[in-house]
């Protein structure tokens, strides 16, 4: 199993655009009073929802929407978790700083690619066979299938894909907050999870691994 560079952290919420510039984070956030020159920024223009800004501090790189702040790692290192514990760091900054803005969720997303083995549930040859049905019935390729699951837990929902084809799970971990007027702590608690999620996710794609069978 290898961990994919999809992992992100996604705060759903009401965002000024304005306020969250690279700038700012790097003073608020990040506390460097000497800003980067190198930073890379891209702007998206287009109606409300579609206007963002995307930018790259010390490897991790933030998305910021009108409805939403996404953070990603550049880059994968399992053995080294300081990048999640910079972005979770990050998120709680925010929350702390911007204490009236109205959080609706906190998500995290993360991918494993599977490489030797397949999924329990999953028959043998199952997008095989789903490939031959289509093309004796409407002489038509399958050029991909998935799975989807959710499993509802006490204070979260968990999204499963399966990918079949390239043999592909993602997490969808989403937290809803429907009182948005939680108080501070608790939302900064859900937005400490990325590293506990990443563990988790890791745990559960080993138990629904295929076991090969031995001798």
């Amino acid at each position: 199993m290898k961990l994919k560079d999809r992992t992100s952290l996604v705060i759903a919420g009401a965002w000024n655009i304005a306020i969250l510039n690279p700038r700012w984070f790097l003073t608020e956030i990040f506390a460097q009073n000497n800003p980067n020159d190198k930073i890379q920024v891209q702007f998206g223009f287009g109606n409300n929802e579609q206007n963002s800004i995307k930018f790259t501090i010390d490897e991790i790189t933030i998305t910021v929407t009108p409805s939403r702040l996404m953070f990603s790692p550049n880059s994968i290192d399992c053995e080294n978790n300081s990048k999640y514990e910079q972005i979770e760091k990050a998120a709680c900054e925010i929350i702390k700083k911007l204490p009236f803005t109205p959080i609706t969720a906190i998500g995290y997303n993360i991918s494993y690619d599977l490489e030797n083995d397949s999924f329990e549930f999953i028959e043998e040859n199952q997008f095989e066979r789903c490939q031959e049905f289509y093309r004796n019935k409407i002489k038509s390729d399958v050029i991909s299938q998935e799975i989807k699951h959710t499993l509802v837990f006490d204070e979260h929902l968990l999204n499963l894909s399966y990918n079949i084809d390239n043999i592909n799970k993602s997490f969808n971990y989403h937290y809803q907050i429907n009182d948005t007027n939680k108080k501070f702590e608790h939302i900064s608690q859900l937005a400490s999870k990325y590293i506990e999620n990443i563990d988790n996710a890791k745990k559960l794609f080993i138990n629904i691994i295929r076991k090969n069978n031995v001798g």
